[in-house]
């Protein structure tokens, strides 16, 4: 799996898409890295907020027009939905973790994004302790 590389870029955009297969649905978190989207999976429904730490899981980056598409995706089979949208600003980064602010309707405030393990990641409000 290809990721982007961080650059010296602080502020972007980020969207978070509702993926919709047949009965299957979950949600991408994408984040503007300047080249590309860095994108995350999320299972449980980001709609619910974001008070709790969400595990998700890092996929393959996409590419920036998804920042501000809706519609069908694989070949027709699939299609995504704009739940959310906002203005991303990178605060710090270290060799397991970024700490961005989310100016989002759904997802707004101060987060950690937290390298667990291979693809998992926790997502989480500063501050609060990995569960």
């Amino acid at each position: 799996m290809k990721y982007s590389a961080v650059q010296e870029k602080s502020d972007g955009q980020f969207v978070i898409h509702k993926h919709i297969r047949g009965r299957n649905v979950h949600w991408d978190l994408m984040i503007d890295s300047g080249d590309a989207l860095w994108t995350w999976r999320i299972e449980s429904d980001p709609q619910t907020g974001f008070d709790e730490p969400q595990r998700i899981c890092r996929i393959f980056d996409h590419d920036r027009k998804f920042l501000n598409y809706q519609g069908p995706v694989n070949q027709g089979n699939a299609s995504v939905e704009m739940i959310d949208k906002g203005v991303s600003s990178l605060i710090c980064k270290s060799a397991g973790s970024f700490v961005i602010d989310f100016q989002g309707k759904l997802l707004a405030g101060r987060f950690e994004l937290l390298h667990i393990c291979d693809d998992i990641w926790q997502l989480r409000r500063q501050g609060r302790e990995i569960q």
